[in-house]
């Protein structure tokens, strides 16, 4: 913001009214009279020059690095709504990943540093210093400050906060660097992310490892995905469809007919539901009722697998080439949220959103889907609910969300969890909303 910047520089430029006359001892305590000690020198005190400073770094790495800040906030941009030059003018993360994580800054002290004037030189040095890491939230002074606990070490600090500390609540986890002012206090510059009870554990364990930016970016990115579904196996939903060409459609057709029972035929084409489970399906015994883990569509000599994760689809597949020894694979998609979500931000980023708004990726979005498949996706999600309440999860330290409500040393966690959830929830357009976790839901069956 250029206006903004002109502002600081403004300010710090702008002549001070002298606060002692030439004759009269220095103000600042010396025992010198003001002519002698401080009369012409910059009276700005450095506490007033941080964002100044920090600003320098920032213009040099905007002309000198601004590549690789637009490749750093791409990799950012995949659960945002923003485009990556947007997200590099309104998250003040990315910038400043690029300053520590990927030794920028200290490429700018090299460089630049003689330039400075020797205490913000000083300072700039000690900022060099200063990794980041996850911080507990301790003590929240709403428009003025906070106390954090770094979770790695221990260290307590208290930082001059004004915006950031309105929006944060004691035990929340965020991703910062504390800097110091030169005055024993600190600030937070590089903005304030969130880091979700969930993936507390993944974020420290990145951090151990001294990451670059794009590996630090790429988890920040993660953890702003949607919740993760999975089938009824644990594993992670990922539509998957394989296509085998087969020399004898009618050998076929009764290997898979002995396989997974009778087929229903339509005209020239049949389909089979498959339980490839390695085991008996667990369900079919408490309720009488099975698990469609896939589906088979023979028409003609082709033969399409449908599956809704990639371990099932592994399985069929080896099933399938093991009793049909004339298959011959033609394609195996994976249809991975990931990988979507990088299609459409590098789409929206280079052809803008006039092609996701034809519908150019061809994928099926849920909220497109038709209304049985939505309500079938429900049904899904209600039973998962149901069952997540009485689920161990790591957020918890393993234990189940009722447990945890029981818990005097667990109830804040599942609490600060279900929070983060409906945070998450909140971002979502309400036909997202109304196809994922309800927040809501799970507090009415914890009886919260």
């Amino acid at each position: 913001d250029v206006d903004h910047d002109l502002a600081i520089l403004d300010a710090i430029l702008t002549p001070q009214t002298p606060k002692a006359g030439r004759n009269e001892p220095c103000p600042c305590g010396s025992g010198r009279k003001y002519k002698h000690c401080h009369l012409g020198v910059d009276e700005t005190a450095l506490a007033d020059r941080l964002t100044w400073l920090y600003r320098k770094a920032n213009w040099w790495l905007g002309f000198r690095h601004r590549n690789p800040v637009q490749a750093m906030a791409w990799v950012l941009s995949r659960h945002r709504p923003e485009t990556p030059e947007e997200l590099v003018a309104v998250d003040p993360l990315i910038a400043d990943v690029a300053l520590t994580e990927d030794g920028f800054f200290d490429e700018w002290l090299s460089e630049r540093g003689a330039l400075l004037p020797s205490d913000e030189a000083l300072l700039a040095h000690a900022w060099a210093l200063v990794r980041r890491s996850v911080f507990q939230v301790t003590d929240v002074r709403a428009g003025a400050g906070m106390t954090v606990r770094d979770v790695r070490t221990g260290d307590v600090v208290d930082v001059d906060e004004r915006s950031g500390s309105r929006g944060l609540h004691v035990g929340e986890y965020v991703l910062v660097r504390p800097l110091p002012t030169g005055d024993g206090r600190h600030q937070f510059f590089g903005g304030i992310t969130r880091v979700p009870d969930v993936m507390l554990d993944q974020f420290l364990e990145l951090l151990d490892t001294d990451p670059n930016g794009y590996e630090l970016l790429r988890l920040v990115a993660e953890s702003e995905a949607p919740p993760t579904m999975v089938n009824r196996d644990g594993d992670e939903v990922v539509p998957c469809e394989t296509t085998w060409g087969v020399a004898d459609p009618d050998a076929a057709r009764a290997t898979l007919t002995g396989l997974f029972g009778t087929d229903d035929a339509t005209a020239d084409a049949w389909t089979w539901t498959a339980d490839v489970s390695d085991e008996p399906d667990p369900t079919a015994t408490a309720t009488g009722s099975h698990t469609v883990r896939g589906s088979l569509h023979l028409s003609g000599d082709l033969l399409v697998a449908e599956t809704n994760s990639v371990e099932r689809a592994e399985r069929l597949r080896n099933l399938i080439e093991t009793h049909l020894v004339d298959a011959t694979l033609i394609e195996a998609l994976q249809f991975d949220a990931d990988d979507v979500a990088d299609d459409r931000a590098y789409e929206r980023d280079v052809y803008g959103d006039e092609d996701d708004a034809e519908g150019g990726s061809g994928l099926l979005d849920p909220v497109d889907a038709p209304p049985e498949v939505q309500a079938a996706l429900r049904q899904q999600i209600d039973a998962y609910e149901d069952a997540w309440v009485d689920e161990p999860i790591p957020a918890l330290g393993g234990a189940t969300p009722r447990q945890a409500l029981d818990d005097p040393t667990r109830r804040d966690d599942l609490l600060r969890l279900l929070e983060d959830m409906e945070r998450r929830d909140a971002a979502l357009t309400p036909q997202r909303r109304a196809l994922g976790m309800r927040p809501a839901r799970l507090r009415e069956l914890l009886g919260l």
